[in-house]
Parts: C-alpha cells; structure tokens; sequence
C-alpha cells in the first residue's frame, strides 16, 4: 500500500510539473510578477494565496494567473513552489 501510494504521489508530481511547464516554453520574458516586486519568488505564491483566501482583490487578475490556464487557482501556488524547488524552470 505505501509503494502504491509513492507511486500515485510520484506520477501526480510529474503531471503538476509538465502542467506548469507548458504555458512557459518561449522563455523568462512570460513570466508573471504576481506580486509586482520584479521577483518571482515564494512571496508571489504567498500573494495568490492571500487573494484566494479573500483578503483582497487586484485589479488585473492575468498577472496571478502563473499556470496560464486563465483561472487563478491553487495550482497557480503549486507552479511557484516547483520553480522554487528547482522542478521546473523557464
């Protein structure tokens, strides 16, 4: 049951990573700034999760969309914690 579930663990950790690669694949200048300090880093993801939570709401919504699917989500999160990690990169 354990090698089972690091199995389903493994494969959902690779499909999250190939989504977030592919919105990304003509290079750094698609990155967003969900936060808009000019880094991408742990404090954008920190700033989706605030928005996500209700503690307000931007005017431009695109710049929160990380994973480019058009929905600002968890997944968004997920895409910032895996560059961070050095899973994926531009």
């Amino acid at each position: 049951m354990k090698k089972l579930k690091k199995l389903i663990a493994g494969a959902l950790a690779v499909a999250v990573s190939a989504v977030c690669m592919m919105p990304f694949a003509s290079g750094a200048a698609s990155r967003p700034d969900p936060n808009g300090d000019g880094y991408f880093n742990i404090a954008d993801a920190t700033y989706i999760v605030q928005y996500l939570g209700g503690r307000f709401s931007p005017k431009d919504l695109s710049k929160l969309d990380v994973d480019g699917n058009g929905v600002v989500s968890q997944m968004d999160v997920r895409c910032i914690q895996l560059y961070e990690a050095g899973a994926w990169t531009w």
